[in-house]
């Protein structure tokens, strides 16, 4: 998990290589990408920083269920500023028992 600073549908990464190295790799789980309920004027629901980019990841194993995800795009007090320009990405996992 962490920030990979390449989204798979926009920006500048040549050849979408988030897209074609990770999310379609046999070992990373097929899930969609996490979204957030909580509309931002300029952003998509699966941006995940407020530059409009989808860069940020948790991306499990595909030995792994997801349950659920999303993008936490915390409210911002009364002339308060964001600490980050990245929103938190999360997921719930369910992980197997072990053998």
């Amino acid at each position: 998990m962490g920030d990979l600073n390449a989204d798979p549908d926009e920006g500048a990464a040549i050849d979408d290589p988030i897209g074609n190295l990770l999310l379609a790799s046999r070992w990373v789980a097929d899930a969609p990408a996490p979204t957030s309920p909580v509309p931002v004027e300029g952003l998509d629901p699966d941006d995940t920083a407020r530059f409009g980019l989808r860069v940020d990841y948790v991306l499990p194993s595909s030995t792994l269920t997801l349950s659920r995800a999303g993008v936490w795009r915390y409210p911002v007090r009364a002339g308060g500023a964001f600490p980050s320009d990245h929103y938190p990405v999360w997921a719930d996992l369910v992980v197997p028992p072990a053998p």
